[in-house]
């Protein structure tokens, strides 16, 4: 099983639209290069922290960030300023803070099951918390977006 970081990497360039090739052209890199940085089994090759930021940057997928604050028990909490979000939006990024609370309730659930707390649940428990505890904490923003004020 590879690392947490060089997973959501991975899963960075490859999820992307168009993948790694369409990704590689909006950030002026080479397509085999990239996906040679992203290969958890490629030792020769790595991705720079600049190229990390660029890549989330131009993707906005923020799951590498939010799995190294994880690794050093911190919360991502995004400051962006949110105008004119309509309510569907709303109701969809509420949902999903929603959904992450129950990922957090699961997680505690599962760890306490049989009575036990391994290492591993306890991990898992603390990036499910503040998973939750970032959606949660853009909702004041999202609701500002939406003010007449």
């Amino acid at each position: 099983m590879y690392d947490p970081i060089e997973t959501a990497a991975y899963d960075l360039v490859h999820d992307y639209r168009g993948g790694a090739k369409a990704l590689a052209s909006k950030t002026n890199m080479n397509a085999g290069t990239l996906q040679h940085k992203v290969n958890p089994s490629m030792e020769t090759h790595h991705l720079t922290l600049k190229e990390a930021v660029m890549l989330m940057l131009v993707t906005q997928d923020f799951r590498l960030l939010h799995e190294i604050c994880s690794l050093l028990d911190h919360a991502c909490l995004c400051s962006k300023q949110y105008t004119g979000m309509a309510d569907a939006e709303f109701l969809n990024h509420f949902s999903h803070a929603v959904s992450e609370f129950g990922g957090m309730a699961s997680a505690i659930h599962h760890a306490l099951e049989d009575g036990k707390i391994t290492t591993t649940e306890i991990r898992t428990v603390r990036k499910e918390t503040l998973e939750a505890i970032a959606a949660m904490a853009s909702i004041p923003a999202r609701l500002e977006g939406m003010s007449d004020g």
